[in-house]
C-alpha cells in the first residue's frame, strides 16, 4: 500500500492513498515526506495515528496485522479505546499523552474478534508549528511471543532446578564471574559447604584444596578444562580429585562441568562423583 499523509480540516495529519498534496507547514521536501511515509509503513511495529478525541485517522499494515483486521479502512475512525479490553485503564494513558506529551508501558489490548494480548505502547503527543497538539501518534508492539518465551523459559528453569536439587550427585553452579550462583542439597550434604562458605570459586579452591601445591595443580587444571569446556560447547571428561571437606576429612571425586547458554548470560554446571567409598577411603593430602 501506498501510504500517503494528508490533514484533516481539524489540522490532524491523516493517512490516504493517491497524489501527494502539499501537507507540510515546515516545506518538507517530497522525497523527505516519501522517507518517513515509507518508515512509518514499513514498521514490524503497529503504528496508529489518531485526533485530539483519540479518533483513528491512520493506522500501518503492522497494526492491521496486529489487532486482525482484514484492512486499514475498518479501524479507520474507531476510537483508540476499541482495541482495549479494559477501556477504563487506556483513558488516564491518553490524558496522560495529550497534557505530557508521551507515556510507554504496557496494556491489554483486544483484537477484533475479541482475544487480547499483552501490548507496549509509546505514544507522543504530535505538536504543529505553533506549538499547539494537532494528533497523537502511536506506536504499539505485540509481546505475546516474548511473554510466551519468558514463561517457557521460567518452566525450563524450574524444571531444570527440581531436578538438580532431587539429584544425589553434588552439583554446582557458576557463572562467568566466577560467582557461585548455587549448590544443591547433595553438594551441602557431601562437603559441608553453604553458598555462604563459598559464595566464589575463588573461596572453594583454598577450602577444598589446603595443600598449595596440590591446590595449583588442580586449578591449572580445571582452568584448562573449562576453557576447552566454553570453547567447544560440551562438558569435559571427569578428571580425578581429592577433596577436603568442612569436617576435616577428604573425598574422591569425579568432577566435571558443562557450559549453560540462557537469557540472562552464561553458567557452568559443576558435577562432582564421589567415589571414596568405592575405593576404601583415600589418603590426605
Amino acid at each position: 500500500m501506498n501510504v500517503q499523509f494528508v490533514r484533516d480540516k481539524e489540522g490532524c495529519i491523516v493517512g490516504t492513498e493517491g497524489v501527494v498534496h502539499d501537507i507540510t507547514e515546515r516545506k518538507l521536501s517530497d522525497d523527505s515526506l516519501k522517507v518517513k511515509e515509507a518508515a512509518i509503513a514499513s514498521s514490524i511495529s503497529g503504528i496508529a495515528i489518531s485526533d485530539l478525541a483519540a479518533r483513528v485517522t491512520y493506522v500501518n499494515d503492522a497494526f492491521v496485522q496486529m489487532s486482525r483486521f482484514d484492512n486499514a479502512a475498518e479501524v479507520l475512525d474507531r476510537s483508540i479505546l476499541d482495541f482495549v479490553q479494559d477501556s477504563t485503564s487506556i483513558v488516564p494513558v491518553i490524558d496522560a499523552v495529550t497534557t505530557q506529551g508521551y507515556w510507554l508501558g504496557e496494556f491489554l489490548a483486544q483484537r477484533k474478534d475479541g482475544t487480547t494480548f499483552q501490548a507496549q505502547l509509546a505514544a507522543n503527543r504530535v505538536n504543529g508549528d505553533d506549538g499547539r497538539p494537532i494528533c497523537l501518534l502511536a506506536s504499539f508492539l505485540d509481546l505475546s511471543e516474548r511473554k510466551r518465551a519468558e514463561l517457557a523459559l521460567r518452566e525450563s528453569e524450574a524444571r531444570f532446578r527440581a531436578v538438580i536439587d532431587a539429584s544425589p550427585v553434588p552439583m554446582a553452579l557458576n557463572d562467568e564471574q566466577a560467582n557461585i550462583t548455587y549448590l544443591n542439597p547433595a553438594f551441602v550434604q557431601t562437603f559441608g559447604f553453604s553458598m555462604q562458605d563459598i559464595p566464589t570459586v575463588a573461596d572453594w579452591w583454598p577450602r577444598a584444596y589446603p595443600d598449595p601445591d596440590y591446590r595449583r595443580s588442580v586449578v591449572d587444571e580445571w582452568q584448562a578444562r573449562l576453557e576447552q569446556a566454553t570453547r567447544t560447547g560440551r562438558a569435559f571428561e571427569p578428571t580425578e580429585v581429592v577433596v577436603r571437606t568442612s569436617h576435616g576429612t577428604d573425598r574422591t571425586v569425579l568432577v566435571s562441568a558443562s557450559p549453560l547458554t540462557h537469557g540472562s548470560g552464561r553458567e557452568h554446571l559443576v558435577m562432582l562423583y564421589d567415589i571414596t567409598d568405592r575405593q576404601g577411603g583415600v589418603p590426605s593430602t
